[in-house]
């Protein structure tokens, strides 16, 4: 049975968190948490885009040299061709994973500018807001799944928090079921910062 300690494990909260979350607001320690995550995922998505442009670069490349070698390389042709693409996405890969890091090193430090980070995170939440400035939202209610003999829902009283067909937190299917809960949420993208047993 799920108590209160596994709920904060779970969701990464502390009880200084959680009265935090109970008067509408994020807490000191989790404006810095979300704020590191949004970094993390732009310097992602700033790097796959890189990463992107590797391979469309390496493809035509491939087309402009591999056509003119065709007569000489013969029946080689094809090792060559599969050296190519698999050089070049292990080249991908790795540039993926260098450009994530130095881009996420740099906006962690204080001179990259501050608007310059929130307009990428914007464009990669959707979020648009300032994370210190966000207002936090309680639901409650019980429980419980439901089904349309589709898709399985996870309602919390008369409100969806999840479902089989979109990308949801995982954490919430793992609460039990027939239990009455609170969850707070950031208000606007609905990232569940905190929950509580009220039973």
């Amino acid at each position: 049975m799920v108590d209160q300690s596994q709920l904060e494990t779970a969701f990464g909260f502390t009880p200084d968190d959680l009265e935090a979350n109970r008067a509408g607001r994020l807490s000191r320690r989790q404006i810095h948490r979300l704020s590191a995550e949004q970094d993390w995922a732009v310097a992602g998505a700033a790097a796959a885009t890189i990463s992107l442009g590797f391979l469309f670069a390496s493809l035509i490349a491939y087309f402009l040299v591999v056509p003119a070698l065709d007569v000489e390389l013969g029946a080689a042709t094809c090792l060559v061709i599969t050296a190519w693409v698999t050089l070049s996405l292990i080249l991908a890969q790795v540039i993926f994973t260098v450009a994530r890091g130095l881009l996420h090193r740099r906006m962690r430090r204080r001179e990259f500018a501050s608007s310059l980070r929130q307009r990428m995170r914007n464009a990669v939440s959707g979020a648009g807001m300032s994370l210190p400035d966000a207002q936090v939202e309680r639901i409650e209610g019980v429980l419980t799944y439901q089904s349309d003999g589709e898709h399985e829902y996870l309602m919390l009283g008369d409100i969806e928090v999840g479902s089989s067909i979109t990308e949801d937190d995982h954490r919430l299917w793992e609460l039990e079921t027939g239990r009455r809960y609170a969850l707070h949420r950031v208000r606007g993208p609905g990232w569940i910062v905190s929950a509580e047993l009220l039973d």
